[in-house]
């Protein structure tokens, strides 16, 4: 989980809270504010916490987190839970915004499923600006987002976003948020 800051700190205070035999590995591209958000938990008494560096936009740092987690903390079907929670806001490109917001949660979940126990559970969060996005678009754009994928069809989704919007409707181009949640929602089969 990524969870320096904002919703991802109050959801682990909250898994914290509500659930103190878990153990919960805070998730953060920053060394330093994963350790300053890990320490402000500790200093509230909730210290089954710890930092694991993590940058969904990079597979090495995944790996390293993957192996972290395998030889310090675990074994094959011990994990409850992932939480995805990583995520960019606006003003990024397509490409950026899509490859943290929607593969990012995608390579986590691929890594670590070997851990995760058959009644784990996988959270993905989201936002409005998914539907709002899809509601946006012309009926036949609509049909293309929300018919059934195989997995992995990204590209071929930026690059009808980006032969769409030439043609299509102005404006398109910037909203790259909205559409990388309709994507993550079509990532998986």
């Amino acid at each position: 989980m990524q969870g320096n800051k904002g919703i991802g700190l109050a959801i682990c205070k909250k898994i914290l809270e509500d659930h103190p035999n878990f153990h919960v590995l805070l998730g953060s591209r920053d060394h330093a504010r994963g350790t300053e958000a890990v320490n402000s938990l500790h200093k509230e008494g909730l210290t089954k916490v710890s930092l694991m560096e993590l940058d969904v936009t990079d597979d090495g740092s995944i790996d390293s987190a993957v192996f972290e987690y395998g030889h310090s903390y675990s074994t094959n079907g011990s994990m409850y839970g992932i939480v995805n929670n990583a995520g960019v806001g606006f003003g990024r490109s397509i490409e950026d915004t899509v490859d943290t917001n929607t593969l990012g949660p995608m390579r986590v979940f691929d890594k670590f499923l070997p851990f995760l126990q058959a009644s784990g559970r996988v959270v993905n969060i989201a936002s409005a600006s998914g539907p709002n996005f899809t509601n946006s678009l012309t009926v036949e754009q609509r049909g293309f987002y929300k018919a059934p994928r195989e997995p992995f069809a990204i590209n071929a989704m930026i690059a009808n976003k980006t032969k769409k919007s030439k043609v299509s409707k102005p404006g398109f181009d910037n909203t790259a948020y909205g559409f990388s949640k309709v994507s993550e929602g079509l990532s998986r089969p």
